[in-house]
């Protein structure tokens, strides 16, 4: 991995991301690109999404404040020795957040969220759900300000089927990058009931493509996946909880949408979502996708 994209809105929780996606990009070498969709009201001249902002005149201190919030984190990255790029658009809500992964080559998209427990709407309007839905790079979403930010215990709660191959490389890359101890979790449920041995014969199968990667293997049980995963995770104090998004079998509810989304929103804990399924067509989208990326200022 070596590019990370940031949205900010440079709310709380907003800012509880940057901060987390400064310390892994220092830990892990990897370039940063922080991205401000900046709200055009009705009586603001249409201007095309692409565009620069800065191409055009002012019409309130707003585009100079945004501009300011913009450079002071880019500084702050570059501070640590770190390359950021600032990327300022005019547009609105999350729909474009995704138009920019393919063209800038992102690997990771980290983001604030307020949570759906403490509050219904979440940064940048209240489309974070379809974002994850559909983000074609893995998505970490940040709560609240971790000043000691460190992954040392990663869960990864998965089906362990073939089709959770390549997710599992996203969470051996990061747990690489931390030295961190991986806990594979199977959540047993009434309705997707698995014997005890079979689960564990299924881990052990999947990891045999991770030869020499060292985990523990967990079967917990409850009476649903969002439950098993909260309890574990919260009880055996994890630091990150990472969900694929894509699957057909056994531990179904889990890997559809809906559940990922829910864990990824009430959490307290970091989560990493990673969508397989749109995932495996970001070579094919970025081969296609002619945009126009020159629209960050430079500092």
């Amino acid at each position: 991995m070596k590019r990370i994209l940031v949205p900010v809105d440079f709310s709380d929780c907003a800012n509880a991301a940057v901060e987390v996606a400064l310390k892994i990009a220092k830990k892990a070498k990897m370039e940063l690109f922080f991205l401000h969709l900046f709200p055009v009201r009705d009586s603001d001249p249409h201007v095309p999404g692409h565009a620069n902002i800065y191409d055009k005149t002012p019409q309130d201190a707003r585009h100079g404040q945004a501009k300011q919030h913009l450079s002071a984190i880019v500084l702050k990255a570059e501070a640590l020795g770190l390359k950021a790029t600032p990327v300022l658009v005019y547009n609105e809500g999350y729909d474009n957040i995704e138009d920019y992964i393919a063209p800038y080559d992102i690997d990771l998209v980290i983001m604030g969220s307020h949570g759906e427990r403490a509050i219904k709407q979440a940064m940048l309007g209240s489309n974070t759900r379809s974002f994850i839905r559909h983000a074609t790079a893995p998505v970490l979403v940040i709560k609240e300000s971790l000043s000691d930010f460190s992954v040392r215990r990663i869960v990864f709660a998965s089906s362990f089927e073939d089709d959770s191959v390549k997710s599992f490389e996203v969470v051996k890359q990061l747990a690489e990058v931390w030295k961190a101890d991986i806990h594979l979790l199977y959540v047993n449920t009434p309705y997707h009931f698995k014997e005890t041995h079979d689960s564990l014969i299924a881990i052990k199968t999947f990891m045999k493509q991770f030869p020499g990667v060292e985990y523990t293997p967990i079967i917990y049980n409850a009476f649903n996946e969002e439950e098993g995963i909260h309890r574990y995770a919260n009880d055996y104090k994890m630091d990150l909880i990472a969900i694929s998004t894509h699957g057909r079998k056994g531990f179904l509810k889990l890997l559809v949408h809906s559940v990922a989304e829910t864990v990824a929103m009430d959490e307290d804990i970091p989560v990493l979502v990673i969508n397989m399924k749109e995932l495996n067509v970001k070579e094919n989208v970025k081969d296609k996708k002619q945009k126009d990326v020159n629209f960050e200022f430079k500092l």
